[in-house]
């Protein structure tokens, strides 16, 4: 064995390179040659159709999200189907996250076309999942779930966030699904867009996302994609693609309800006709080619060419450019147009029906100059509506027009073609370029194709090779035995009570007990197995468990640390897995167990062995139970040596992931693990740092030596403040108050009692996916470190500004009965001097010996004269009589709008008794914004807009890192109505749509006072698409 610098050596000093990184990821020499067919392909079935049951699962469909291509797709697939006479469900992946309108609408308005729209219930939230990508895992864990309770034999979804990947892992593992046919559309993969827009990836959860996409397809039944393009570009990047069941084929987009628009004006394709405007048509983004478009317009202008009398940007604002972040898309569309010698108009509401009658109304050349496409839905519409268009030949377009009109219509997408391109349909007029297909042979092909599934194709498509034989295999149960015995008594019964027994237990002894070994005979004397206690002190878990799978004799070894359980039947089901499967290394989901006094703690962990890089950035380093087979850890030389240092299991994994064994996460929940006891981690000196270096060593053993240094500095960058790590599962969670200090005091252990208080009464709730639920226990820690001296004598702070009022809580932790005297500065000059003798107006009682400390200070009245009132006051306090103050605010006037203080913020409608929303300041992107939650006008709460939000990033929202999103208590559910405001907690100003109406569960949108609007802009106006789904 091993052991110290020698073992370290021989894993990062070793001349040869381990494993084979290029056979993980295959390159795939003809991926730009391949060809695939369309469905009419498939063979013809006859006889009775059958009413099947079908899901499409998106998170993308016209009506909640204002939507794209995937969403219109889908939602015209979805009405197809229920035409067809099948039983179809819409199983939206948002949950009642809601962009337009609301659920109750969209449910309702796919009713009246014979669809089922579902919300995903929150299984996620509601069983207190945790992953390693918590951020976009819930909605494919959420489908999954669905699908378990709600049975379906065809499921349409995706591969774009992967949210059909657990589904797809399910069913290969042979657990669920084996009727259900899954048919994956190919759309958006994430590594596809940020490789062709030049950008890095940015969140490390991004890692998660881009293997469970590849997945999706590489574990899908059927494959169909939009275009040819991007099917060879999946090849491109190693994508397993299962080309035996893979189809190209136009998407389902019906134009029925256009067709008096086209009747309008008839046109002939190859004609030219004349053009009097110049319309920029799709999403208005750098992706879309609208700054090679400005670009090109300019060039034109430059060279003296003729425009027409008028431009028009028409669709919807997206993403601002990368080269001018601080600036909205739709200003930089002004600053850029301001000169230009022709009428320029922005039109950014019209949805579909609207923007073909415009673009069909009149003179008008449609240009789309996307720097990248799958299958364009704008230049379907174009060509299947007869409007003249220039457009890039960027990704599938091509593909969508026919091959003798792409001269006349397409370019390259840059400045210098496309202004020529431009220039042309000017001088020569535009031209009407033909589809390449017929849209009503592609619909009929769609449906034949459904109506064949159930004669008997979807049969045809799930066969597959006879599954594996399943034995009762012999399994060694290999236990790390390290602390009391009630932890191993615990762990043997767990084993005792399988219906399948381990052929053997064997318990490796590291205590301080000399009498170990015996006391772990003695008690294994009890239990319908054989127990075999080996003597391994101070050999730590690595070499402790190589030891027992030195000696054990079972065709798997499952290594567990004492205390863990497995429930009953565990055995059999990895066991069943693992044969299913072909795995050679399984974990699973566990629960994580702090214990019955912390149980509320207690989480569900779900780590799914994804890529190499993915684990390279993992920072949990609770114990992960591994389910391995003999001969594989044998392969592997099995732990490494480390004393006194976690994460052997997670190199363990990496290691086998590299040297191309079959790794895979059972998706049930199949025990419980003790979370990590920080005393006790301290008290054994385990080094968290190198536990974290231990984890990755089978990467930086992987790759080249000139990239070593890339892995370790992408490493070190993590581990700095801000850097992206995701905080430890497993470890036992704070107290509610701070340990230091401050925590002794009077004001912080009520305060923070208080916010306790007000997080049990909010009770779990099912917050939407991609917005996480803040409780208001975090509040709490917030103000119980908020200590105003060094000495911990005071402590308080300003709570929040509301109509230019400023409240705030001060208490004197020597003389907790005196109120503190507070001298008032504005705008850094000393104007009065107040008491914090009030008793605040909060919406849940605050603790009795918190009474009587607050203040609350009207900014804006006479006694407070200096100050130039639109603009604001800068507020500060300092005790009386010392020079200890609290940081200025900025309080605004209550009549300015939240936009003339550089912030813009919204909130959105829930019916989970969640309070949500995004707020940002677009010229400072990288500032945290508060938030303020008041209910019948007394304060809730004061949160952080911190939360990552995917909808925010993709409409071009900095980051995506501004929402927030808080659940009311139960107490404050109850009863009648009650008005909801939401300001920002610096300024005291209302968010735009701040001003909401809580009843039961649900909090919508309130007709506001015009007191109680100010601040918040401009009104809010829902629309329903009466004839079609919004421009892309």
């Amino acid at each position: 064995m091993l052991l110290g610098s020698t073992a370290l050596e021989k894993l990062l000093c070793n001349p040869l390179q381990t494993g084979s990184l290029e056979d993980l990821v295959p390159r795939v020499h003809d991926s730009w040659n391949v060809e695939f067919p369309g469905l009419a392909a498939l063979p013809r079935f006859d006889g009775e159709t059958r009413r099947l049951r079908v899901c499409i699962a998106t998170e993308d469909i016209v009506g909640p999200v204002r939507n794209g291509g995937i969403g219109t797709t889908y939602s015209y697939l979805a009405q197809l189907l229920a035409q067809i006479g099948y039983d179809t469900t819409i199983l939206y992946l948002k949950g009642q996250e809601c962009e337009n309108g609301t659920i109750e609408e969209w449910v309702e308005y796919y009713a009246q076309r014979g669809v089922t729209f579902v919300p995903v219930p929150n299984y996620g939230g509601i069983e207190r999942i945790q992953t390693s990508a918590d951020r976009w895992l819930l909605a494919p864990y959420n489908m999954m779930r669905y699908l378990l309770d709600h049975p379906m034999d065809v499921v349409h979804v995706s591969e774009w966030r992967g949210s059909g990947y657990l589904s797809l892992l399910a069913k290969r593992q042979g657990i669920a699904f084996q009727d259900t046919l899954f048919i994956v559309k190919t759309s958006s993969p994430w590594l596809w867009n940020r490789l062709y827009g030049s950008q890095p990836l940015d969140r490390l959860d991004d890692l998660a996302k881009t293997t469970a996409e590849r997945r999706s397809v590489e574990y899908a039944d059927m494959v169909i994609g939009g275009s040819l393009h991007l099917l060879r570009w999946m090849g491109s990047q190693g994508y397993r693609i299962p080309r035996s069941h893979t189809f190209v084929q136009p998407n389902v987009v019906s134009f029925d309800h256009l067709r008096d628009l086209m009747a309008e004006r008839p046109v002939t394709p190859g004609m030219r006709l004349p053009i009097d405007e110049i319309v920029f048509f799709g999403r208005l983004e750098s992706r879309k080619g609208l700054f090679t478009f400005v670009q090109a317009i300019k060039r034109i202008i430059r060279s003296g060419g003729r425009l027409p009398p008028r431009i028009s940007f028409m669709g919807k604002p997206g993403a601002r450019l990368t080269a001018r972040p601080n600036q909205d898309i739709l200003d930089y569309i002004r600053s850029e147009t301001a000169d230009w010698p022709v009428e320029v108009q922005i039109l950014t509401e019209f949805q579909q029906y609207d923007a073909i009658r415009y673009l069909l109304s009149g003179d008008r050349l449609a240009v789309m100059p996307s720097m990248i496409e799958n299958s364009s839905l704008a230049v379907y519409e174009a060509a299947i509506c007869g409007i003249p268009f220039v457009a890039s030949d960027s990704g599938g377009t091509p593909e969508l027009i026919a091959a003798e009109d792409h001269g006349f219509v397409l370019c390259d997408s840059h400045p210098i073609p496309l202004a020529e391109k431009i220039s042309e349909a000017v001088r020569l007029g535009g031209y009407v370029a033909r589809p390449s297909f017929h849209n009503d042979d592609v619909l009929g092909e769609w449906r034949q194709f459904h109506l064949d599934l159930s004669r008997g194709l979807k049969e045809h498509l799930l066969k597959r090779a006879p599954p594996p034989v399943l034995h009762e295999a012999a399994t060694s149960a290999c236990l790390y035995h390290v602390s009391g015995d009630a932890e191993l008594r615990q762990t043997l019964d767990s084993l005792a009570a399988q219906g399948h027994l381990p052929a053997e237990v064997l318990v490796a002894v590291d205590g301080d007990d000399p009498d170990g070994v015996s006391q772990v005979e003695r008690m294994g004397a009890e239990y319908p197995f054989s127990v075999r206690a080996i003597e391994a002190f101070d050999l730590d878990s690595g070499p402790a468990f190589n030891l027992l799978a030195g000696q054990a004799s079972g065709e798997f070894l499952l290594f567990l640390w004492a205390g863990s359980t497995l429930r009953a039947e565990g055995l059999t089901a990895l066991s069943g897995i693992a044969q299913a499967s072909g795995a050679d290394v399984v974990n699973y989901f566990y629960r994580v167990a702090h214990g019955p006094e912390k149980a509320d703690r207690d989480y569900l962990s779900a780590i799914v062995l994804g890529s190499v890089t993915e684990a390279f950035f993992r920072t949990d380093l609770t114990a992960l139970p591994l389910f391995v087979r003999a001969s594989a850890f044998a392969v592997t030389g099995g732990f490494s040596t480390d004393y006194r240092v976690l994460g052997q299991d997670y190199e363990f994994v990496a290691n086998a992931q590299i040297n191309g064994l079959h790794c895979e996460t059972a998706l049930v929940e199949l025990g419980t693990v003790p979370a990590w006891n920080e005393e006790w981690l301290y008290q054994r000196c385990y080094d968290e740092p190198v536990s974290q270096f231990r984890a990755i060593r089978p990467q930086l053993a992987s790759v080249p030596l000139a990239l070593r240094e890339l892995l370790l500095m992408s490493k070190g960058l993590q581990a700095r403040p801000g850097g992206g790590g995701r905080a430890k599962p497993g470890r036992s969670a704070p107290a509610r108050a701070s340990a230091g200090p401050a925590a002794k005091g009077t004001f912080s252990r009520m305060f923070s009692a208080f916010m306790g208080d007000v997080a049990d009464a909010a009770e779990p709730q099912a917050a939407p996916p991609s917005s996480p639920n803040r409780t208001v226990r975090n509040i709490g820690e917030q103000m119980a470190r908020s200590r105003l001296d060094p000495e911990g004598r005071f402590s308080g702070a300003v709570l929040t500004a509301r109509k230019g009022e400023l409240l705030g809580l001060i208490v004197d932790e020597q003389q907790p009965a005196r109120p503190v005297e507070l001298e008032v500065l504005i705008n850094n000059k000393p104007v009065s001097r107040i008491k914090a003798n009030a008793d605040l107006p909060t919406a849940l009682n605050l603790p009795k010996a918190l009474q009587r400390h607050g203040f609350v200070l009207p900014v804006f009245s006479s006694r407070f004269p200096l100050g130039l009132q639109r603009r604001g006051k800068s507020v500060s306090f300092r005790i009386a009589g010392t020079d200890i103050a609290f940081p200025a605010s900025l309080v605004a006037p209550p009549d300015r709008p939240l936009q003339s203080f550089g912030i813009e913020g919204y909130c959105d409608p829930s019916q989970s008794g969640v309070v949500r929303g995004w707020a940002w300041m677009p010229k400072q992107p990288d500032a945290v914004v508060d938030v303020s939650i008041f209910i019948d006008g007394r304060f809730l709460a004061r949160i952080p807009a911190d939360a990552e939000r995917l909808d925010l990033r993709d409409n071009g929202i900095g980051s995506g890192a501004y929402g927030f999103s808080i659940t009311v208590p139960k107490v404050l559910r109850e009863g009648p109505a009650k008005t909801v405001e939401v300001v920002s907690s610096e300024t005291g100003l209302l968010l735009k749509r701040g001003w909401l109406l809580l009843e039961g569960n649900s909090v919508q949108f309130a007709k506001a006072s015009r007191d109680a609007r100010i601040g918040a802009g401009a009104s809010f106006k829902r629309k329903l698409p009466a004839r079609g789904p919004a421009v892309n």
